[in-house]
């Protein structure tokens, strides 16, 4: 029921309050404009618009300077939603799960008229004096379908798209597989690529070498345990596809300019920086169903 306004500042500064969540966002714009980045993508929204936002995407929006904009958001545990009932497996669908590098995540009304729909019947029954939850949960599994249809739609139109589309494997997979080994020839024959070809098209689309742009990725999934988690330093290097501890902090130090201890330290000093929000913190306060 709350209505979130974004911050306004000039275009082109992505020095913003970037954060994610653990749970899906599903987001309705009352009134504004402006632009945000999700992963990699930069996107740009309008009153009337809805959102989407896969759990543990980071991202960060902007009204337009001189606007002000205001959103309303709905939470939601796919997994735990469904959880014993025969739509369980939907609930764990990666197309709900992970970010699609294909989608903008912005779904105007006019081209989505079913996701907006039932966006709109949610957030009505949200703000009824009797929630009718079972009411809401029906509405919000006939969302998730038609959402991973539109995702399945979107991934299947990308071949037909610009050559750089050609990476949305790709990007997926170290999504996906980050932790592991990865190697430049393992992600060029993904795409069909010559290794060289590889290189020149993903620095075209990511601006960065592949390398560069794994161990950036892994330098993320690195924050989001160092945010969330009292994991030691050298259990995180582990985690997120780092050899050794030493090779970690160098290349997190690269990234960010500051070790990754001293980077939580000063992190949980500024509580207007990337915060995580937990759906448990929700259910203590009374305002999840």
């Amino acid at each position: 029921g709350n209505v979130w306004g974004h911050s306004v500042r000039k275009q082109g500064d992505r020095d913003m309050a970037a954060h994610f969540h653990n749970c899906m966002e599903i987001g309705y714009c009352h009134d504004g404009e402006g632009f945000g980045f999700i992963e990699e993508k930069e996107v740009s929204y309008k009153r009337g618009d809805i959102c989407v936002i896969a759990p543990n995407a980071i991202h960060a929006f902007l009204a337009k300077e001189g606007t002000a904009s205001k959103w309303e958001w709905i939470m939601a545990d796919t997994g735990a939603a469904l959880k014993g009932t025969k739509y369980e497996k939907l609930g764990e669908d990666r197309r709900l799960l992970m970010d699609n590098p294909a989608s903008v995540n912005i779904f105007p009304e006019s081209e989505y008229p079913s996701l907006m729909r039932k966006v709109k019947m949610m957030l009505y029954l949200f703000h009824q004096s009797e929630v009718r939850a079972n009411a809401i949960k029906g509405l919000l599994l006939s969302f998730l379908a038609d959402y991973a249809a539109c995702q399945e739609e979107i991934s299947a139109d990308a071949p037909r798209r610009p050559v750089h589309n050609k990476m949305v494997p790709v990007l997926l997979y170290i999504q996906e597989h980050y932790m592991e080994k990865i190697t430049v020839g393992m992600l060029a024959e993904i795409c069909a690529l010559s290794e060289e070809q590889f290189r020149r098209v993903l620095k075209h689309v990511t601006g960065t070498p592949p390398l560069e742009y794994l161990n950036q990725y892994r330098i993320r999934a690195a924050c989001k345990l160092l945010l969330s988690t009292e994991m030691p330093v050298g259990e995180v290097a582990e985690l997120t596809g780092f050899a050794t501890a030493s090779t970690f902090n160098r290349q997190f130090a690269a990234v960010k300019g500051i070790s990754p201890l001293k980077w939580r330290q000063m992190t949980a000093e500024k509580a207007e920086i990337a915060q995580v929000e937990s759906l448990e913190a929700g259910q203590r306060a009374g305002i999840i169903i």
